[in-house]
């Protein structure tokens, strides 16, 4: 148990991190993208030191008295000062508390190792093809094809993020979803008709965890986000569990990969299809061409 806590006290590095970076991330599209980052360059440079697994990026070379916990930090504080230089005297104050606990000469090993993997994964992924202009994206108005949707009609997001390379994917379509169905086929209706009487103000047959579960995905009362959300949901299982520095940073690494191609692959195929969106479909039922769904 003692063994356990101790290994659990040299985790919190990588909880630390990650709320750092939730309290400073901003409201921007490709901000899965700064999670995904600093997690490879923890996990990285903790496996240059402990070893034990394949490295997602790059491995190091490392002195055997190298502090894991300090490279972990370090390597989080560069990646993240390079992402958001307007934080930095934010990010060297934790660097610096977080050393100020591991013997001097442990903590300078560490530090060279999380130097030299952040500067790795940040030179790896310079060319990745970010940042991108939002390109417009005007598609003309006709039954079935996406539109900017009320109330405020904004500009489609994210038009070029299917050209950014993913973390683990070959491409942006390497696991793209099937087509939609077509607008006068018994599926499209029936799709059609569940969202439309599960998704009214009035619906009769929406359960209360239905509703609770459609506020938190549109963000109504929930500021983190769904990348804040599972991180959550991993700093509690790594807590409880009090799993090894290795492993907690293992996980939050390949969480956050999943998370940034899985939502790189959904959004690329909204370009893909171009599918208007169901306020749309909904609001124009009477032209989609099918006799079982009824415009509201």
């Amino acid at each position: 148990a003692a063994e356990g806590g101790q290994w659990q006290e040299d985790a919190e590095v990588v909880i630390e991190w990650n709320e750092l970076l939730q309290s400073h991330i901003p409201t921007i599209l490709l901000s899965f993208r700064y999670y995904a980052m600093m997690h490879i360059a923890m996990f990285d440079a903790v496996n240059s030191i402990e070893g034990g697994y394949r490295p997602y990026h790059v491995r190091v070379p490392t002195n055997p008295t190298a502090s894991a916990e300090a490279a972990a930090a370090k390597a989080a504080r560069d990646v993240l000062v390079e992402l958001l230089p307007g934080a930095q005297s934010t990010f060297d104050a934790a660097l610096s508390g977080r050393l100020a606990g591991i013997d001097p000469k442990r903590a300078a090993h560490g530090v060279a190792v999380g130097q030299r993997v952040a500067r790795a994964v940040l030179d790896w992924r310079m060319g990745d093809g970010t940042p991108l202009p939002n390109a417009p994206y005007e598609p003309p108005p006709v039954p079935g094809v996406w539109q900017p949707t009320p109330p405020n009609f904004p500009a489609a997001a994210g038009v070029l993020l299917g050209d950014v390379e993913p973390f683990a994917l070959l491409t942006t379509t390497q696991y793209l979803p099937d087509p939609p169905p077509l607008l006068n086929s018994p599926a499209y209706a029936e799709s059609f008709n569940e969202v439309k009487e599960i998704g009214s103000a009035s619906s009769s047959t929406r359960s209360s965890d239905q509703t609770q579960l459609a506020y938190l995905i549109q963000g109504v009362n929930f500021n983190p986000g769904l990348f804040a959300l599972w991180s959550q949901v991993a700093r509690e299982v790594t807590r409880g569990q009090q799993w090894a520095l290795i492993d907690t940073a293992r996980l939050f690494a390949l969480l956050n990969v999943a998370m940034h191609d899985g939502l790189q692959t959904s959004h690329t195929s909204k370009y893909v299809y171009g599918l208007w969106r169901p306020v749309t479909a909904i609001h124009r039922a009477d032209e989609d061409f099918n006799e079982q769904t009824t415009a509201d």
